[in-house]
């Protein structure tokens, strides 16, 4: 019987993951995979009409 942990191991090294939205967040996702020493393949798929940026923080926070 594979463990939990034997299975995850395995994912980590060669399953396949789509993240659906190429905003910040899709790609803040993807790269949290990649930090976590994931290598199978990531596709990210968006249609939006510009590419992600970060949006500056407000200085006047309420």
């Amino acid at each position: 019987m594979v463990t939990r942990k034997e299975l995850k191991e395995s994912f980590k090294k060669s399953g396949n993951i789509v993240i659906v939205g190429a905003s910040l967040a899709g790609l803040r996702a993807a790269e949290v995979l990649r930090k976590e020493e994931f290598k199978g393949q990531i596709t990210v798929i968006g249609d939006e009409p510009y590419e992600p940026y970060d949006r500056p923080r407000s200085l006047n926070r309420c």
